[in-house]
């Protein structure tokens, strides 16, 4: 299952909930709105003293910064929402089941173009995929000379593939903040249309 799949996956779920969050955060800045509108009929009484044309300038100012506010925490709730589409991914690729978790690795390897190299990974998957997947990648690659590498590195999951004085970062970080650049526009365009 390949990030874009887990990643249009997730956005599916989450379009509910980015519905639900867009409600609150609409109804906040309306409520927003309706408190600078009463702040504003309010300051308008006074306002009349000094003049109609101060009155309309002030009734002016006041709906275009509720305005703005709203927007800017419409936007902030968007922006994390699609952060959490992406961390979510995350989630769902570093909780894989082993052998899909194997399978994913060891075509993420391929994909590398490379048949030998050590691998770096993070403590929790080198106990438990460690050896397996240095196998199943030996059997599945031609010419597969691949080790796993002394030390290990702090990461949700994934793999540092070392060639020499050539690293390749294949950490699921990596790859989502990689893929988060090209998606981003289209997850923003499915949850909030």
């Amino acid at each position: 299952m390949g990030i874009d799949n887990i990643t249009s996956k997730i956005i599916c779920e989450a379009g509910q909930k980015a519905d639900d969050i867009l409600t609150n955060a609409r109804v906040a800045g309306d409520a927003i709105i309706a408190e600078a509108e009463n702040k504003a009929d309010r300051m308008l009484e006074t306002a009349e003293k000094n003049g109609r044309i101060e009155k309309e300038k002030l009734i002016v100012r006041k709906k275009s910064v509720a305005y703005i506010d709203g927007r800017k925490m419409l936007l902030e709730k968007k922006q994390e929402i699609i952060k959490s589409c992406f961390d979510r991914a995350v989630d769902k690729i570093v909780s894989m089941e082993k052998e899909d978790y194997i399978s994913f690795i060891a075509g993420l390897v391929e994909q590398t173009g490379e048949t030998e190299g050590s691998l770096i990974l993070n403590d929790a998957d080198r106990e438990k995929i460690g050896r397996d997947l240095i196998r199943h990648l030996n059997e599945y690659i031609d010419g597969g000379n691949f080790v796993m590498h002394d030390k290990t590195k702090a990461m949700r999951g994934g793999f540092i593939l070392v060639k020499g004085p050539v690293s390749i970062n294949c950490t699921i970080e990596n790859l989502v903040d990689e893929a988060r650049e090209e998606l981003t526009g289209k997850a923003a365009e499915q949850l909030f249309r």
